[in-house]
């Protein structure tokens, strides 16, 4: 089995920041705005690259190897028309990676692409990557997310038929050809560095619930953990108070099940590529933590209410002294990280619907620049051209 510490999506696709992921979005959207201004109006056009310049981009910036000094953004084209700003483009990505748990994954409407919901969170991820070099104005968004769902099904081990993908397209009303899908793949696969392995927060989370349940029983993890009445009253799980009572083992299915609803929503964001799944487990345990202790403060059976922090510091307290580190130095770097990756996925809990118009206003920017969709129509064009050509070479014949 691969082990995360050694993989690419936490050597190589790991950013520090919202504002890093921000610089290569705009890295590549300027160069998009190149591309396209400069292949204007030329006769015989090139074909646009396919960039996979994030990757290792965080490596880079640490060695000063990355030159961002291109990132001026070109506003509009020589016909004048505005090209999408990244803000426009990161909204366009979020909205068809949206569509994908209705294409593939455990509530897809094609039956027989029903799938584990890792599929679905490693066809976002792809996206997300492959996005975070290349621009939806030279790449179409709704191809390369269906081809990513077509190569997560791949990586996952349960491959699906590109023919249940085509009509998964279009019973979601967005079709996209066979075709279409299979050629995009390979794009994707180079926009990805042909990096595909993912690591997800479904496994962390379990293991991290199935380990709470074992030790906060035990006579050091005991007192981590307080059960609160139906009067509001705090008992610690602590044989010598007679009022409380200890953990039993369907105490933290509310809170693991609430978690897990929550990642279904995390994984289709960027905070994959901000955090780590463990990171990303503990946090959605925290918040889930508080949604159902707020909901559940005036039952008889209150859910538990747990010192995460405090768990963290005991539970691994001899394995960060045999790495040579403070044990208080260490958990406070956590907290801190915890409290960001927390702000970050209490904003899922109340998301805001998507605005329509704006999506709109976005299509009709992008329907005026984008490069892609032009050269079928040019193709098309001149199949018609040849078509109509040899008819009327035919009809001088018979004249």
């Amino acid at each position: 089995m691969a082990e995360y510490q050694q993989s690419s999506q936490l050597n190589l696709w790991l950013f520090q920041s919202p504002k890093q992921l921000q610089e290569v979005r705009i890295f590549a959207n300027t160069k998009a705005g190149k591309f396209l201004t400069e292949n204007h109006a030329k006769d015989e056009p090139q074909k646009p690259p396919v960039e996979h310049f994030a990757c290792g981009y965080s490596q880079q910036q640490r060695d000063k190897d990355f030159d961002m000094a291109e990132s001026t953004l070109l506003e509009t084209s020589p016909n004048g028309h505005a090209y999408l700003n990244p803000e426009e483009e990161t909204t366009l990505i979020s909205f068809y990676i949206d569509k994908l748990p209705a294409l593939i994954g455990p509530s897809a409407q094609v039956h027989r692409l029903r799938r584990d919901l890792k599929v679905t969170a490693t066809a976002a991820l792809l996206t997300r990557r492959f996005f975070l070099s290349n621009s939806v104005m030279m790449f179409d968004p709704k191809c390369v997310m269906v081809a990513a769902a077509f190569l997560a099904a791949k990586v996952e081990d349960v491959t699906a038929d590109v023919r249940y993908l085509e009509q998964g397209t279009e019973a979601l009303q967005a079709p996209v050809a066979a075709q279409d899908i299979i050629s995009y793949e390979l794009q994707l696969l180079s926009g990805c560095h042909f990096d595909l392995l993912c690591f997800h927060p479904f496994k962390p989370l379990s293991a991290l619930t199935e380990d709470l349940r074992t030790y906060l029983k035990s006579d050091k993890g005991k007192n981590l953990v307080h059960v609160s009445h139906g009067d509001g009253s705090p008992t610690s799980n602590n044989e010598g108070n007679s009022s409380s009572r200890l953990l039993s083992s369907n105490d933290l299915r509310p809170i693991y099940e609430t978690a897990r609803t929550l990642l279904e929503k995390v994984v289709l964001s960027d905070v994959p590529l901000l955090y780590s799944p463990a990171q990303v487990a503990l946090a959605s345990l925290m918040v889930a933590q508080e949604q159902v202790l707020a909901a559940s403060s005036t039952l008889p059976n209150a859910a538990p209410q747990i010192d995460f922090l405090g768990y963290l510091n005991q539970r691994f307290d001899d394995q960060m002294l045999q790495n040579n580190a403070q044990p208080n130095e260490t958990v406070a770097t956590m907290a801190e990280t915890l409290r960001q990756i927390c702000d970050m996925l209490r904003t899922f809990q109340h998301t805001p619907a998507t605005d329509m118009g704006a999506l709109k206003t976005i299509h009709k920017k992008l329907k005026k620049v984008r490069w892609w969709g032009k050269e079928s129509k040019k193709s098309k064009k001149k199949e018609g051209d040849t078509i109509d050509g040899e008819v009327k070479a035919k009809k001088q014949k018979i004249a």
